[in-house]
This record gives structure tokens, C-alpha cells and sequence, in this order.
């Protein structure tokens, strides 16, 4: 049916262009410099011109954002469909559509449209000439302007998603998951090792790559998958430590040693906690060994939906780092790979705002704040932070009462969060008041000398605790007074 549509419509398309003369030559540049003067619909659906090639839609909203930032295939027109998969009702329009695009002499295409390649690759490339790429399998658009082939989970049947390329041979060539492809996905093309040494399987995965030790169960299998990939270079997924990191390490030295320049040049570890030491030799030396610039993460990391990976600690967030061989290693974004937002948010100058107000950089963004507070809302505080309040005299929360004449409330030792939304203290021993704040106010007059630097509160903790006692003396006593 698909196969007999797009004949007709190919016939019908060379009738109404008249005789062809062998004048008729492709496009030359990007697909939407030569994607101009589409007709204004075809049936049901509207045509309407966007950046990278076209939009085909039964709907007249607005085209959705993800849709017009989509970056443009080189020497290809994008035909972006409004469906969630082929059906009659697009056999139709594509039909009438590529007839009119081989009319314009418009022969290289992309399509963007769910599970499209399997019934229209093959078919228009054989009847209009056509040189495609499609996907077959499920797609979208992500933040970063790449149409991304989703992965569906390792224990379906079948292979993973991914962009096909037909050409009007009749010949069908892997085209990637990403589309357009980064120059590393187009260097995986040539084929990646079933193991790279002592049984630790290599698996396709979108980002890149993963490595599984035998023992690695099918969660973390199935983890790999959602990995979201890097355009700017291969991801690399690893979970292991202890005895296993060495094993791990000496994988990936190989596994890089045996791929392809172009696929290897810039590599995101995503290993949790393996960037912690920018000093880190082993790193190093894998960098300056296989010639490459290797990310790691400084901590754990978690998955951002639909962007990216953050990497963080228990008390917030941390950065991945960039380990090249030359120790030490530089910190970056706890981002990765970093938003467009981030990206433009580093390009701008915050000096000319407003002196009356702050503007700090934070992982998130901007906090952007008041040069200086009220006076009457500093008087009275509540400090979150886990053990400020620990050491009683030689606290922190007590420091900062000296130092700002503020009144300080405080948890001895860590804190959480309860389902009504208020803070609960917890206690820091077992003879402490749980669900206390302890409480600090200025202990000199006014004008009196105040302490310059805050107090060390491990090396505190370190004097007054032992393995049979964890809390100390001035611990619970400051729960005591404040419960």
C-alpha cells in the first residue's frame, strides 16, 4: 500500500514537471537554505517552514520550540511530521509531499517522524530517487537541538533504536542515534569490540559506550541505557569501585587504545565518584597515555530529565573534571553536558546591574539578592546547617552570633525535612533532645572585640569524642538547655 502510494505520487509528480530534460541536479547547501516555497498544505495538513526544513501538521498552534530549535541536517531538507507514527493519513501526505520535493529537486532527506523509517525509507528512496535518513523506532528532540533515537529497554526483543540511511541503490547503512551525528557517534560506525579485556563486556548504549563486569545485573544494564548522550563527546558508562576499579581503569585504557581518533578524542567518564581527586594519577595518566581529554565526575551523579547528568554530594552540588594529563584537574559545571542556558548565562557580563543589587553565580543559575539586608532581618536567624551548633562556645552558630550580633538558632548535629515542611533537628547523641534547635546570642557588648576567624569544629569534635561516646559534652548539653 505505502510502496503503491508513493509510485502514484512519483507519477503523478514527473506529469506535472513535464519531460525530464537530465538538467535536474541536488540541491548544493544545507538542507533549509533550499527548503523555500513549500505549498501552503496538502489535504488536511500544513506546510509551514522552519529553520531546519518543514513542519507537517493537522494542527494550527504554535510549532512547538523543541521543534524550531532542531538543528539542521547538512545538505538535507528536514520534513519534521505531527504524528506519533506512520498511518494512512501520512502514507497521503508524504506521498504528495516528496513529489513535490523531487519536483524542486530536493533529493536528500531527513525525516523526522517516529518508527518512519521502516515504512518510508526504503519505499521513497526506490521511487523518487531519494538519498534518506530515518529513525525506527521512537525519537525526540532534545535540549541541546538533536533528534535523539530513544532507547528502549535491553530486555525488549529486537535491536536498539537508531537512524538508517537509504540510498536509492537499494543499499541501507546505520546512520547512529543522534541526528545530526557528533563526529565521535560517526566514528563508533566502524564497529566497537564485543569485550576489551578480561570479560568486561563493551555495549552500544545512545551516550556511547558501557562497560559490565560478569556480575553486573540487569538494572544496572538497563541504567546504561538512559544515559543522557553528550554531542560533544563519547560517554563512557562504568559502575564499579573497590577491587574492581582497577580492572575497570585498565579496561577503558584499552578500549580507547582501540577506537577509531575520532570517536575517542574528548571522553565523559560516567563513573560516580571517579573524579574526586583532580590529581588523581591514574586519570592522568589514561589521558596523556591514549591522547585524550577525559570528564569525570567528582561525586555521584543523577540523571536531570530530558538534559543531563548532575553530578552532586551530600551537601549539594559538585563538579565534573577535566583530567588531560597535567595534573591537577580543572573543575567544570556540575552539569553535563552543560545547557545552552548555562552556556550563554558564562558569555554574560553582570557587572552593569543594578548596585543595589547581587547577583551570585550558583550551579543552578543566579541568586540574586539585596546588597545589604534590613537591619531587623539579620537580629534573629535560623542557621541550616548540619553541626553548626555543635561545641557549644566553640561552635560555628555561635561564631556568627559573636561576629554579627545576631540571635542564632541551630542543630547540634544533622537535620531532615518532615512530610508537613518543617526542619527537625536530630539529635547528635543518645541523651540529646530530638527535635530541638539550639539557640546562640551575642556573648560580648557592644563595641566589645569579637572573634575574627570561626572555630575549627572537626578538630573540636576530634578532642571531645571517643568510639564509645560520639557525642560530646557540650553537644548535649546545648540540646539540654535548648529543648
Amino acid at each position: 500500500m505505502v510502496e503503491e502510494t508513493l509510485a502514484n505520487s512519483a507519477r503523478h509528480s514527473k506529469l506535472a514537471a513535464g519531460p525530464d530534460t537530465g538538467r535536474r541536479q541536488r540541491m548544493p547547501g544545507p538542507g533549509p537554505a533550499s527548503a523555500t516555497g513549500f505549498p501552503p498544505a496538502i489535504g488536511d495538513w500544513r506546510l509551514r517552514q522552519i529553520p531546519a526544513g518543514v513542519w507537517l501538521s493537522t494542527r494550527t498552534g504554535q510549532i512547538p520550540l523543541a521543534v524550531l530549535d532542531l538543528a539542521p541536517e547538512p545538505l538535507r531538507v528536514t520534513v519534521v511530521v505531527d504524528a506519533k507514527g506512520p498511518g494512512e493519513q501520512t502514507d497521503q501526505a508524504l506521498g504528495q509531499l516528496f513529489g513535490w520535493l523531487s519536483s524542486a529537486g530536493l533529493m536528500s532527506i531527513r525525516l523526522v517522524l517516529a518508527a518512519g523509517a521502516g515504512r518510508y525509507g526504503s519505499a521513497a528512496s526506490r521511487a523518487y530517487g531519494f538519498d534518506v535518513i530515518a529513525v525506527d523506532g521512537p525519537l525526540m528532540i532534545t535540549p541541546h537541538r538533536y533528534a535523539l533515537a530513544r532507547s528502549h529497554s535491553p530486555d525488549e526483543p529486537g535491536t536498539q533504536p537508531q537512524w538508517w540511511r537509504f540510498l536509492p541503490a537499494g543499499e541501507t547503512i546505520p546512520a547512529g542515534m543522534l541526528s545530526p551525528s557528533p563526529a565521535w557517534e560517526c566514528g563508533l560506525a566502524a564497529g566497537i569490540p564485543a569485550t576489551a579485556g578480561d570479560g568486561v563486556a563493551v555495549q552500544r548504549v545512545p551516550a556511547g559506550l558501557a562497560l559490565h563486569l560478569p556480575s553486573t545485573n540487569a538494572a544496572r544494564i538497563a541504567d546504561a541505557h538512559t544515559v543522557w548522550p553528550d554531542p560533544d563527546r563519547m560517554t563512557i558508562v562504568v559502575e564499579g569501585s573497590g577491587q574492581d576499579k582497577d580492572l575497570l581503569l585498565a579496561t577503558v585504557t584499552a578500549l580507547l587504545l582501540l577506537l577509531p581518533e575520532a570517536a575517542a578524542h574528548g571522553v565523559r567518564l560516567w563513573w560516580p565518584r571517579a573524579g574526586a581527586d583532580p590529581a588523581c594519577p591514574a586519570l592522568h595518566e589514561v589521558a596523556r597515555r591514549c591522547g585524550v581529554e577525559l570528564i569525570a565526575p567528582a561525586a555521584d551523579v543523577s540523571l536531570a530529565e530530558n538534559c543531563c547528568g548532575l553530578c552532586h554530594g551530600p551537601v549539594g552540588a559538585a563538579p565534573w573534571v577535566r583530567f588531560t594529563g597535567n595534573p591537577p584537574g580543572q573543575p567544570m559545571s556540575p552539569l553535563s553536558p552543560v545547557p545552552g542556558w548555562q552556556r550563554a548565562l558564562a558569555q554574560t557580563d553582570l557587572s552593569e546591574l543594578s548596585t543595589e543589587f547581587i547577583a551570585d553565580r550558583i550551579p543552578a543559575g543566579l541568586c540574586v539578592y539585596r546588597g545589604r539586608l534590613p537591619a531587623e532581618a539579620t537580629r534573629s536567624l535560623r542557621l541550616v546547617l548540619s553541626g553548626a551548633g555543635a561545641g557549644g562556645e566553640d561552635s560555628y552558630a555561635q561564631f556568627l552570633a559573636h561576629s554579627c550580633g545576631a540571635h542564632i538558632i541551630a542543630p547540634a548535629g544533622t537535620w531532615t525535612a518532615t512530610p508537613d515542611g518543617r526542619l527537625r533537628a536530630i539529635a547528635a547523641s543518645e541523651t540529646g533532645a530530638a527535635d530541638s534547635w539550639c539557640g546562640f546570642s551575642p556573648r560580648y557588648p557592644p563595641g566589645a572585640h569579637r572573634p575574627d576567624t570561626p572555630p575549627n569544629r572537626l578538630s573540636y569534635q576530634a578532642r571531645h569524642s571517643s568510639p564509645a561516646n560520639t557525642g560530646d559534652i557540650g553537644t548535649a548539653q546545648a540540646l539540654t538547655t535548648c529543648g
